[in-house]
This record gives C-alpha cells, structure tokens and sequence, in this order.
C-alpha cells in the first residue's frame, strides 16, 4: 500500500504542474525499467500461503510498475503529452491497493481463524447428518488455521445402528469428499439411554 501512496502523491505532485519538466528524461526513464522488466518477472515463483502471494504481489506490482512507466514515457516522447504518467500512475495505484486490500482481508479471515473461504455450515452439517449411524450432532466447528490448513470438529450422536469407529470413519470421509477438508476430527457419542418407568404396584408385592 506504501508503494500505491506513494504513486498517488506523485501523480498529484504532477498533475497539479509542479512535477511536469519536459520530456528530457523520459528516454533514460524508458531505458531504466526495460532493462529491470525482466528481473521483476523472473522473480515471481509458486504461490503456496499468503506469505508467498504477498511477495508475488509486490513482484507484479514492481513489473507494472515497470511497463506503466516504458508506456508512459512512449506516449510522452511520442506524441508530447505530458499528463500521460500521473493518469497511468493513479490507474496503477488503484490496481495496487485492490491487491492488498485483498491481501489483508484474506490473512485477517486465517487470524481470526474463520470459516474457511466457500464453506456453507448448513451444508455441512446436512453432509454430516446425512451419514447412515449419525443420530444427531452438536458442538460442530469449522475453522481455518492457517493457509491451506482447514479444520473440522464435530461431536456425533449414534442412533445405535452402526458402531461408533465406523460411523466416524464415514463422516469424515463425506466431509473430505463433499466440502474438500483434508482433517476432520469425530467424536462419536452412545446415544441416550431409554429409561422406562414401571409402576411402584407392579415392583412391590402386597403384604398378606
């Protein structure tokens, strides 16, 4: 965001008058970022967390950056218009704040640790009360840690048809396949005991 503020108050700068010079260096201005084009692309590699896709962001933005200012300083040797830079600046600076905010809003979601990015709660717990054996649920948290790092946990109640290693065996592998979360924690629970009650007259005998 530092490099958009910056690229703000220089097309401002410009726009008003007080940074437009003639085109004097706009040769060595064009010469300079083709040459440093190049480095800025080959430095971009594999996007893994959000560490990775700040430093690919800050990549990208150093290589428009670069082609922003060869296209500038074109239309500025070209065809003499002077305000050429400070437009294609502001563009370029609104281009990097929508990045970061992104950026932010994606790392604020992991350290809150909240829910992951397309995950449905009501859908997930339909998947998991769907399961043959489930009699019901509670205590259902879905969560990211970390990037890439999803979590569920769920405490299951049997109906007592199926065994509880066997139920949670499923639920888990209905949640990977359904919503695509890799650690899935169950618990499952006995259910409830019945309690019949029996008429004291029909427990105790009658004293002759």
């Amino acid at each position: 965001m530092a490099d958009a503020r910056t690229l703000l108050t220089e097309a401002a700068s410009q726009l008003s008058g007080a940074g437009i010079d003639s085109a004097r260096a706009d040769a060595r201005i064009l010469l300079a970022h083709a040459m440093g084009l190049p480095s800025s692309l080959l430095a971009g590699g594999g996007v893994h967390n959000e560490n990775t896709r700040a430093a690919l962001a800050h990549v990208l933005s150093d290589a428009a950056g670069s082609v922003a200012a060869m296209v500038a300083a074109v239309i500025v040797l070209g065809w003499g218009w002077q305000r050429a830079d400070p437009l294609i600046s502001v563009v370029l600076a609104v281009m990097i704040f929508w990045s970061a905010w992104k950026l932010v809003v994606r790392t604020a979601g992991v350290l809150m640790e909240g829910t992951p990015a397309g995950l449905h709660p009501p859908d997930l717990e339909r998947t998991i009360r769907g399961t043959p054996g489930v009699g019901d649920l509670h205590d259902l948290h879905a969560w990211r840690i970390s990037d890439g790092f999803d979590v569920v946990t769920v405490h299951v109640i049997l109906d007592g048809t199926r065994h509880g290693p066997e139920v949670a065996q499923e639920v888990c592998a209905r949640v990977r396949a359904e919503h695509g979360i890799e650690h899935v924690t169950v618990q499952p629970e006995p259910p409830p005991a019945r309690v019949s009650f029996q008429p004291l007259s029909g427990i105790v005998r009658p004293r002759e």
